[in-house]
């Protein structure tokens, strides 16, 4: 049969499409994660951290995890290894906080404090005033731990609720060894709060800010302190093991941080 121009541009046109649609398909099964910071809803966003343009996000990695950043090879979801706060203060906005100024970098010493959240950085906050990174000794890595009302292995988590607020949370590697809390990260609608006091661990879930299940404004981040090239087996609460990590993580340095 004689094909007439008519039909060529029909044929034609469907094939474009046809091309279109394989592309977009291909690209969707290629492009499965989350992009970080602002997509996924309410879950995604607390997984990997909350994004810039809410206020309360670090910049670059925003612990290995957010704006911009990656996890980590073999690091679980809700867990990064990097120092850095999952949320931005801004220089001469943090009473309470001692703070060393290195170079373009504000970096945490040590110190608690309290802001509103309206105080936190934006993205309009350059690194010369923001305070987020937090200095570390090369022997030892910064873990953030989720604990918040959504995280699978949180203060919400049966264990953990069962196991009383006398006991202290804590990461523990495949020998054993068990590294206490040295502060955390915490913000709601309102307020947000710093704690990083190397020299003084938390020893019991007490003396952390209370969580709600009915509260889903509520975030909370554990920061640790493990030895450089360890094995995190477990998160747990005094000798309860609320997670166990299988395979374990290591405690290496991430050479993404800008």
């Amino acid at each position: 049969m004689r094909q007439t121009t008519s039909d060529s541009r029909r044929i034609a046109a469907i094939s474009l499409r046809l091309l279109a649609l394989t592309t977009i398909t291909l690209f969707t099964a290629c492009d499965t994660s989350t992009p970080p910071g602002t997509g996924g809803g309410a879950a995604a966003a607390r997984n990997q951290m909350p994004a810039d343009e809410r206020r309360v996000a670090g910049s670059g990695t925003a612990a290995n995890g957010g704006v911009g950043g990656q996890r980590g090879v073999g690091v679980p979801d809700g867990i990064w290894v990097v120092n850095r706060l999952p949320i931005a203060l801004v220089r001469g906005e943090t009473p309470g906080l001692e703070v060393l100024s290195e170079h373009s970098r504000n970096l945490i010493i040590q110190g608690e404090t309290e802001v509103q959240v309206s105080q936190l950085a934006d993205t309009s906050i350059d690194r010369v005033r923001r305070v987020e990174d937090v200095r570390t000794s090369a022997d030892v890595q910064m873990v953030v731990v989720d604990v918040g009302p959504a995280s699978k292995f949180g203060m919400m988590h049966p264990v953990a609720a069962a196991a009383g607020p006398e006991q202290a949370p804590a990461l523990v590697d495949q020998q054993g060894q068990k590294y206490l809390a040295v502060g955390y990260a915490y913000m709601d609608m309102n307020i947000a709060r710093v704690r990083y006091l190397p020299g003084s661990p938390i020893t019991a879930a007490k003396e952390l800010p209370t969580i709600s299940k009915s509260r889903p404004d509520q975030n909370l981040w554990l920061i640790f302190l493990v030895t450089t090239g360890k094995k995190v087996r477990y998160f747990g609460l005094g000798s309860k093991a609320v997670a166990e990590f299988n395979p374990a993580f290591t405690a290496e340095p991430w050479r993404g941080l800008e």
